[in-house]
């Protein structure tokens, strides 16, 4: 607890918000893949090329969304 009470008290780079917004995002991603093969939605296999390229295409999208959107920095501004 103490840690996080210092970290939270030093300027948090705006860059360390959106590297963890993209990993979010990516987590989210996975997660979405486990929900749909545990369910049996996801009838067709695919294979670890395809799910790289699936991971790579969200982490573009969402890294895109987050500049353009700007939320990332607003987050530094309450954080402080």
């Amino acid at each position: 607890m103490n840690f996080f009470r210092k970290f939270l008290n030093k300027y948090v780079s705006s860059w360390m918000i959106l590297v963890i917004d993209v990993v979010i995002s990516l987590f989210s991603t996975l997660a979405v893949f486990v929900v749909l093969k545990l369910t049996h939605i996801l009838s067709f296999g695919l294979s670890f090329n395809q799910v790289l390229l699936i991971l790579l295409l969200s982490a573009i999208s969402a890294l895109a969304a987050f500049v353009i959107m700007g939320s990332y920095k607003g987050v530094i501004r309450h954080a402080r």
